[in-house]
Formats: C-alpha cells, sequence, structure tokens
C-alpha cells in the first residue's frame, strides 16, 4: 500500500534560520545521533549551519540551539548537510555542498579529510571581543605561504579581504559597527572560519 504522510506542524521544535530582519533561511535539516541521543543540524542560507540539543523526548516542545556556526563550518550561501560512516570507524562523517557547488568532507578521525586540514589551518584572535586591532596569530606548525584573510557579515557578505604571508598578522575591526563577524583564512584550498565580536 502507499504511505500517507499528515502534517504535523510547520514549526517544529521552534526551529528557525531566518536572519532578524530577513525573509528567506533556506533551512536544511539533518538529524543525526553520534552515540548520545538525537541532535539537529540546519542548513542555511547565509551559509552556517545551527546546531539544536534537547530534541529526544521533545517532539512537541522548543529545541535549544546551541550554536549558529556549528564546529566553525562556515560555506558562502545555502549550505546542504548529508551525513554517513563513510570510513567505517563507527563514527558520522559530514558532507556540506552550497550555492557556489563542490562538497566538502568533514570526518571524527583524525588524521583524515577536513579534520586534518583544519588542524593545519587553526589560528587564534587576541583580543575577542575588540573594539579595534585584533592579533591573528596561526599555529606554528602551519606552513608559511601567502594567504588571504576574509572578514564577513554574519550574513555571508565580504566586508573586507587582506593578503597577508607568515604565521600572524594586524586586523584593525575599528571601521566595523559593534556586533559579530566571521573570520575567515584560506591558503591554496584550505580554509578555517572563527567568530569575532566587535564591542
Amino acid at each position: 500500500t502507499s504511505l500517507v504522510y499528515t502534517l504535523v506542524t510547520s514549526t517544529f521544535g521552534g526551529v528557525t534560520v531566518i536572519p532578524p530582519g530577513g525573509i528567506a533561511g533556506y533551512s536544511c535539516p539533518q538529524l543525526i545521533d553520534n552515540g548520545n541521543g538525537y541532535e539537529l543540524l540546519v542548513g542555511s542560507e547565509r551559509g552556517q549551519i545551527f546546531h539544536y540539543t534537547n530534541i529526544d523526548g521533545n517532539l512537541a516542545g522548543t529545541f535549544t540551539l546551541t550554536d549558529t556556526l556549528f564546529q566553525q563550518i562556515q560555506e558562502l550561501r545555502r549550505v546542504t548537510i548529508s551525513k554517513a560512516d563513510i570510513d567505517n570507524d563507527g563514527k558520522f562523517d559530514l558532507l556540506t555542498g552550497c550555492l557556489a557547488g563542490g562538497m566538502r568532507l568533514y570526518t571524527q578521525s583524525v588524521p583524515a579529510g577536513q579534520s586534518l586540514i583544519a588542524a593545519q589551518l587553526n589560528f587564534s584572535l587576541y583580543p575577542n571581543p575588540t573594539s579595534g586591532e585584533v592579533l591573528v596569530r596561526l599555529s606554528n606548525d602551519a606552513p608559511v605561504a601567502m594567504r588571504t584573510l576574509n572578514v564577513y557579515e554574519i550574513t555571508g557578505r565580504c566586508l573586507k579581504t587582506i593578503q597577508f604571508s607568515g604565521t600572524s598578522m594586524q586586523l584593525n575591526m575599528g571601521e566595523f559597527t559593534s556586533g559579530l563577524y566571521l573570520l575567515e583564512i584560506r591558503s591554496e584550498n584550505k580554509s578555517i572560519v572563527q567568530k569575532i565580536i566587535k564591542q
């Protein structure tokens, strides 16, 4: 026989990825169970992945938003998510796609795929929050090469691009209004994103 689905709710878990003042969010949900109950990852128009918990036994309630930039994953726009245990290690791996095309692989196994790349490109920000100058410092084991630093609004719009070499640089955030921003460092085909607050 054919299956028949009935709409239960249009506001499941109180989940929304629409930005303040926005009219669209492009939500792309993916339920995961990493051994400690269900969690919900939701892709968005802005390229961020929202992370919700408090799902088990709470299907009629409101889920808990724990992060708006899950694992610091930031695509440019319209990120979609898929999961599978590709390397058969008993842990799920994530595939993300976005409007730009192509896919990225994130694995819970190290060393492999994007996890190793992220470790090589790890960087710190000081001070954070900041009212002006920020020291951006890459880990000492990061290979010295020409890199690009991009500053994004939380909506995903790029505000500033700087080319630099070496393992550290000074970034002036004084020209930006108060709020949350994303700093992305790109080197060849590798990238990592961190959040910073401008006071």
